[in-house]
């Protein structure tokens, strides 16, 4: 009896060996850094082709132009924004998520999956962002100090479905917490360049990197639009649009939500302009 137990137990275990081995390797364990990797090198290869490219895209009623160019970091090929033009507003739009996974890959840990619009994602988090440049790729000043950041990367196609990263902002000495979520939708590919075309992204924190007196010419500025002539009135909102909106959601929560909506990506055609910034 010992015997046909041993005997089938040994062949229960050549079994699942068997199916774990014949498995594709999505279905197999992978760590954070594989994610990561596999990620940043399925970017690299889809980019391998482009030189720079120009994103127009438009951000609370305001169009902002950014011009990306490929670079070697760490033994890897980014691209990072060299010149930018359009209104503040526009440029708080985060950039490409991959100019930092490099530096993260071997500091980041897999927190399991979740799903994100339908779609199956790895769940990385990184709470040791010392030496990248996510401070500066999400458009924050230098009083900006990032402390951790959550990918969730499609299982399939390894493209970032959304990032979340949480810091603080210092103003007159004092510290306050900030969060970044910013959703990827609708990703298109344009001659190499895989960009979503939409990204909704939140901002909590907002108010604690204001002075008190910008804080206050915001107030007085937003009481004066509501004192003016009707008409005047009805035609500075429609110029504003979704600004005003942002603006006393900001002083009353310290929140903001805004989405970026790309108009335009031209691949490979140098800087906008023929350069500047």
């Amino acid at each position: 009896m010992s015997r046909m137990v041993k005997r089938g137990t040994s062949t229960a275990a050549a079994a699942a060996l068997a199916v774990l081995a014949a498995a594709p390797a999505g279905v197999q364990a992978q760590s954070a850094q594989d994610v990561l990797e596999t990620a940043l090198e399925r970017y690299e290869q889809r980019m391998e082709g482009v030189d720079n490219y120009t994103i127009v895209q438009q951000v609370m009623g305001f169009e902002s132009t950014t011009y990306m160019e490929r670079v070697e970091r760490d033994g890897h090929t980014v691209f990072v924004p060299r010149s930018q033009m359009g209104s503040a507003a526009a440029k708080r739009a985060p950039q490409s998520p991959y100019t930092s996974i490099g530096k993260l890959a071997d500091r980041a840990r897999l927190e399991g999956t979740r799903e994100v619009d339908g779609e199956s994602c790895h769940v990385v988090v990184a709470d040791d962002l010392e030496g990248t440049e996510l401070a500066e790729s999400f458009g924050q000043e230098g009083s900006f100090q990032p402390k951790s950041i959550t990918f969730l990367v499609d299982t399939d196609d390894y493209l970032v479905r959304q990032m979340h990263l949480e810091g603080t902002s210092t103003a007159q000495g004092e510290p306050q917490d900030v969060t970044f979520d910013a959703h990827m939708r609708d990703y298109r590919e344009v001659q190499g360049v895989v960009h979503p075309f939409r990204m909704d992204v939140s901002v909590e924190g907002m108010s604690g990197g204001m002075s008190d007196q910008q804080r206050q010419q915001m107030k007085q500025a937003m009481e004066q639009m509501k004192n003016m002539p009707e008409q005047q009135r009805k035609m500075m909102e429609q110029m504003m649009g979704d600004q005003l909106e942002q603006m006393e959601q900001m002083l009353a929560t310290g929140a903001m939500d805004f989405t970026v909506e790309v108009k335009e990506i031209r691949v490979n055609e140098g800087p906008p302009g023929g350069g500047g910034s």
